[in-house]
């Protein structure tokens, strides 16, 4: 039978190296290291407290907010949208809660069409949410990237952000997506 080593014997605890103890620290710094690239709002808050850190570490690291811009604008229609609703434009009347002006002029024709180069070119007109008429589907967002789809149920709002060649642009939680003007209530919201 094998005899145990001497140090066993005394306290019962087998170490195999004295680098043990720097092993906790160094994920921390790790972990803190991960956050500071992933998350911009951390990165802010170290650079404020930390000032060594924006001078030696923030160098090093690449600007994520412009990379993320870059891979979504190299995409097609629908990823030029999706950059418009990952910077959105505030609407000062939606910022402070002041409800929109309803529309000055109708759009909405003796037939019952909506004359949508008319109304493109007059965007303070536009109203700020529709409601599908249909389910849609609509690219998913996360972190300005698409990561896939979901489908928005009839009924769900959309934010109207762009109407250009007969269609209309809409977002839905964070995704955007082209869509007919009678698959929403478009006409509805002009009358």
């Amino acid at each position: 039978m094998d005899k145990p080593l001497a140090c066993c014997k005394r306290s019962g605890v087998m170490r195999t190296s004295k680098l043990w103890i720097f092993g906790p620290p160094f994920a921390l710094l790790i972990s803190a290291l991960v956050y500071y690239v992933k998350f911009p709002g951390f990165r802010d808050w170290t650079d404020r407290n930390i000032p060594w850190v924006k001078e030696n570490v923030a160098p090093r690291l690449p600007a994520l907010r412009e990379s993320i811009e870059q891979q979504v604008r190299t995409h097609s229609d629908v990823k030029s949208l999706v950059t418009d609703l990952v910077s959105p434009t505030p609407d000062p009347a939606s910022a402070i809660g002041v409800p929109a002006e309803p529309a000055k002029k109708s759009y909405v024709l003796k037939d019952g069409s909506i004359d949508l180069q008319e109304l493109a070119a007059t965007p303070a007109d536009w109203p700020k949410v529709l409601s599908l008429k249909k389910p849609t589907q609509f690219p998913a967002v996360r972190d300005g990237q698409v990561i896939g789809t979901l489908t928005a149920p009839m009924g769900s709002e959309v934010r109207l952000v762009k109407i250009h060649q007969g269609k209309i642009g809409v977002e839905y939680q964070g995704g955007g997506g082209w869509i007919a003007p009678e698959d929403s209530n478009l006409g509805e919201k002009l009358q």
